[in-house]
C-alpha cells in the first residue's frame, strides 16, 4: 500500500471515531454536586485508578484523552492534521484524563465509569482506526479485566454512596 493509500485509509478510519464516541450522551448535562460521602468514595476510586488503571490509560488512551499527545508523523499533512485534531478535541470533550479521576469532560464520575466499561468491553476503545496505527495501544485481556473490575467496583461504590441510609429515608 503506498503512502497516499495509507493516508486515505487512515482518514476514513479516523473520521469514524467521533460517531462511535457519543453513545447517546448529552454533552450539556449538568453535573450534580457530590455529598461528603460521595467525595470519600470518589477519593477511594481515584486511589485505585492511580494504582491500577492509570498506567494502562497512559499507554492506550493518553494521545486522545489527555496527558501528553505524541502526534504521528502524518499529523503535519493537510487533512490528516484536521481529522486528528478534531478527534482529539472530541475525545477530550467526552473524557479528559490528564488530571486523574474524576475525569474532566461532560459526564459525571458514574457516567464516565459506565462509559469506559462499555467501550472497553465492546472493544471500541481504543478505536480500531487508532490501533491500526498505534499497535502498542492494544489492551490485553488482563488489562481489560483490570479496567472492568475498576469500573464495576467504582460504580457499585458510587451507587452505595448515593443510596439514602435508613435514617435519611425515614426523615423524608
Amino acid at each position: 500500500m503506498n503512502t497516499n493509500s495509507k493516508l486515505l485509509v487512515g482518514s476514513l478510519f479516523l473520521g469514524g471515531a467521533a460517531a462511535l464516541a457519543h453513545n447517546g450522551l448529552d454533552h450539556h448535562k449538568p453535573v450534580q454536586a457530590s455529598s461528603p460521602q460521595q467525595n470519600v468514595v470518589i477519593a477511594e476510586i481515584a486511589k485505585s485508578y492511580s494504582e491500577n488503571v492509570e498506567p494502562i490509560f497512559r499507554r492506550s488512551c493518553a494521545n486522545c484523552h489527555g496527558f501528553v499527545t505524541e502526534y504521528p508523523w502524518y499529523h503535519v499533512l493537510p487533512g490528516a492534521k484536521q481529522l486528528i485534531d478534531s478527534d482529539i478535541s472530541e475525545s477530550r470533550e467526552h473524557i479528559e484524563m490528564s488530571k486523574g479521576f474524576p475525569f474532566g469532560g461532560h459526564g459525571t464520575p458514574a457516567e464516565d465509569l459506565k462509559a469506559i466499561e462499555h467501550e472497553v468491553k465492546s472493544g471500541e476503545m481504543p478505536p480500531l482506526q487508532y490501533r491500526l496505527f498505534h499497535w502498542s495501544s492494544r489492551l490485553t485481556d488482563d488489562e481489560i479485566a483490570t479496567i472492568v473490575r475498576w469500573t464495576t467496583e467504582g460504580q457499585a461504590k458510587l451507587e452505595s454512596a448515593r443510596s439514602p441510609t435508613k435514617t435519611e429515608h425515614e426523615e423524608h
